[in-house]
């Protein structure tokens, strides 16, 4: 038998192949599990947390529902947080110390309550919702009004 160095090379080549094909196969594999793995674990973070899942209806806001919020903001000391989605769906009393806001890009405004960023279809100002009163659009499952009777003094955020 005849040795010859070019079948060498096309063994180790071959070889370098297969160890690239069954290499990236095993990644593939790795990742779809991961991806799977993933989901499966956010679905039962949702499911058993749903406070997690809690959307921002209205928390980036056009020009002319945050002029309405800002406004009407601006007018008040104190507001109401309710989040009837929320797994602690209590109504919480909040005193207004400082009321700011951000523009992320030239469309898009976010009302800040001292420091904090907040989703106005959660607020209530005077046991109206401040995501309907200032037109946010995007509203659905959120009661237009609440009962604050039972609602506990201000506490600072």
């Amino acid at each position: 038998m005849h040795y010859d160095k070019s079948d060498n090379k096309k063994s180790i080549y071959i070889a370098l192949v297969r160890f690239y094909h069954l290499t990236t196969i095993y990644i593939c594999f790795t990742i779809i599990t991961m991806k799977r793995c993933a989901f499966l674990i956010l679905s039962f973070a949702l499911l058993f947390f749903p406070s997690l899942g809690k959307a921002d209806l209205c928390a980036y806001l056009d020009k002319s529902t945050f002029d309405k919020a800002y406004d009407i903001l601006s007018k008040t000391t104190d507001y109401i947080e309710y989040c009837p989605l929320c797994d602690d769906a209590t109504a919480k009393r909040h005193t207004i110390q400082q009321l700011t806001f951000m523009q992320p890009d030239d469309n898009t405004y976010e009302i800040y309550i001292n420091n904090t960023p907040v989703d106005i279809a959660y607020i209530y100002i005077d046991e109206k919702n401040l995501g309907v009163e200032a037109d946010c659009v995007e509203i659905y499952n959120i009661p237009d009004i609440i009962d604050i009777l039972n609602v506990p003094p201000p506490i600072n955020r």
